[in-house]
């Protein structure tokens, strides 16, 4: 059964300068064989291949294998070993035809018959060149055993000796040279790190640009073929190419030394680990790897404590209130508070790399005792890193705030105690209407019993326990005092009010030690309600005439 030639899928070949010696009338006769003296030749080949072209630590082995001898009996004065006539039948009847259309394919055949029967020498060309020496007289087939990847070369047949040029002297050492067509392959591949698993069936799509080795424009027009098992075009050295993602494209055949350019131009919204490769065709295979990743965005908050004390002790009732410049942006209360970047707007944070200065002040002191009046500077810094999380499917860039309040975590601020006696007030609210609108001319009275204490006009008044005329029924602490409130005089045209209010004053009382607690400051707070509330509405009706 045949073999399959294995030259036979080859699209740019490395061709040997011989097999049309046979056609071209070269060859010399027996009897100019006869006459020659020397019974031995040389055959010296060389590779038109730069050496420096080829990967290093690479061998190119070329084999010669005898597969006829001189025939003085026959016409042609040449004859192929019989045993191989299967094969050399065909090469005979294209040569005794004179065309050569199907030459290299008959050659192919034979060179796929070769078996160490018919070897007499093998060359290393891994230098450039080298000789076979004291041939006999015959018919020689060469073919590249041994070569990189990429690198390939058409079997061929000589003979020694052979005709020059101008078939005036027989040449009894044949040069022969290996033409350079050493080709690789080009590969994109795509990755796609995502947590969506669409991201990979996507389609990425590339340009690649082309130039010579010597950096020229990548002319005429070509196509190769691609591992899809189509082709691609490149126009004026450029060409489009698209990948899904998780997968790759193979480009077969550029020439040794191209120079090429691959970019990505729709990475699909991802973030490529770069977008542009160059690289140059050198031995087998060359590959532009990219690789896409999902982004996603995290951020790290952190805080600053204030803790309010007497000094020993915490305490509660303070208010502070956090600035820029001289806008307030938040308030704060409590014995103990913190400050968080997470609880800031974030038109205040500073962008990354950057900061940001913020002022915190006590904006209400806690009873009894006197405000701070320090300033305290909060400095919020920003900075980002960007890694993959946990489980390896997006890169995650984290934006992380820190945060001090005068350098340091946390801070105390102190108060200190207001020495003697103090006292809180309270109010309630009373307002005249007609039922919709506030009404002026009233006049109210408020009675302890049937004493008259004080009187209040207007449309809306306030009883406060502040009240210089209501320090003498106020109440002892722990104790209350109800007094009454009625309407005396009705604004004109309206009938009066005939209801009684109550107005109750409570009075509570705490101490608090200050100076170190070395003196104790008693504070009484008032509170006071009408009807049981902190505010009333009271509606005055219109006089109407009775017919």
């Amino acid at each position: 059964m045949k073999r399959k030639s294995r030259y036979a899928r080859t699209s740019r070949l490395l061709v040997f300068l011989l097999c049309a010696l046979l056609l071209a009338g070269m060859l010399p006769s027996i009897g100019a064989l006869g006459d020659a003296k020397n019974r031995k030749g040389n055959l010296v080949v060389s590779l038109q291949t730069s050496v420096d072209d080829l990967p290093k630590n690479k061998n190119v082995t070329y084999t010669i294998y005898k597969v006829g001898d001189p025939a003085p009996e026959t016409a042609a004065g040449w004859k192929f070993d019989k045993n191989l006539s299967e094969y050399t039948k065909e090469i005979t009847d294209i040569i005794e035809a004179k065309q050569n259309s199907d030459m290299q394919v008959a050659v192919n055949k034979l060179a796929d018959a070769m078996t160490d029967k018919y070897k007499v020498d093998t060359l290393n060309l891994s230098n450039g060149s080298e000789t076979s020496k004291d041939l006999d007289y015959g018919i020689y087939l060469g073919v590249l055993t041994e070569a990189p990847e990429g690198m390939t070369s058409n079997p061929a047949l000589v003979t020694i000796p052979m005709w020059n040029a101008d078939k005036t002297n027989l040449q009894y050492t044949v040069p022969v040279k290996v033409k350079d067509t050493y080709t690789g392959d080009l590969t994109i591949s795509k990755t796609v790190v995502s947590a969506d698993k669409a991201d990979e069936s996507k389609i990425y799509s590339f340009t690649i640009a082309l130039l010579t080795k010597d950096g020229k424009p990548f002319t005429p027009d070509q196509k190769f073929k691609t591992s899809a098992g189509t082709d691609v075009e490149f126009k004026a050295g450029v060409a489009t190419l698209s990948v899904q993602g998780g997968h790759s494209r193979t480009i077969f055949g550029l020439p040794h030394g191209t120079r090429y350019t691959v970019t990505e131009v729709d990475s699909q919204g991802l973030l490529p680990d770069q977008t542009v490769i160059n690289g140059s065709i050198a031995g087998a295979s060359q590959t532009a790897a990219f690789t896409n990743t999902q982004t996603g965005v995290d951020r790290k908050d952190n805080e600053v404590t204030v803790t309010k004390t007497d000094g020993s002790e915490q305490i509660s009732g303070a208010e502070f209130t956090l600035y820029d410049d001289e806008t307030p942006i938040k308030k704060y209360t409590g014995g103990q508070f913190k400050i968080s970047t997470d609880d800031l707007p974030q038109s205040i944070l500073p962008a990354v790399g950057g900061t940001k200065e913020l002022t915190l002040k006590e904006t209400s002191a806690p009873v009894g005792y006197t405000g701070s009046s320090a300033e305290y500077k909060v400095v919020i810094a920003a900075k980002d890193a960007t890694a993959m999380n946990s489980t390896r499917n997006t890169l995650v860039t984290t934006t992380t705030y820190t945060i001090k309040i005068e350098d340091k975590n946390a801070i105390t601020v102190v108060n200190t105690p207001i020495p003697g006696v103090r006292r809180d007030d309270d109010a309630v609210t009373v307002t005249k209407t007609d039922g919709v609108n506030q009404l002026p001319g009233a006049i109210f009275t408020l009675y302890d019993g049937e004493k008259a204490i004080t009187t209040f006009e207007g449309g809306q008044f306030e009883i406060s326990t502040a009240n210089e005329k209501l320090k003498d029924f106020l109440p002892a602490a722990g104790g209350s005092k109800k007094l009454t409130l009625k309407e005396t005089t009705a604004p004109t045209g309206y009938k009066g009010s005939t209801t009684a209010y109550t107005v109750e004053i409570k009075a509570s009382e705490k101490s608090l030690w200050s100076n170190g607690h070395a003196e104790l400051v008693t504070i009484t707070t008032y509170s006071i309600t009408i009807n049981g509330r902190k505010s009333i509405s009271i509606d005055n009706t219109p006089i109407t005439d009775v017919a």
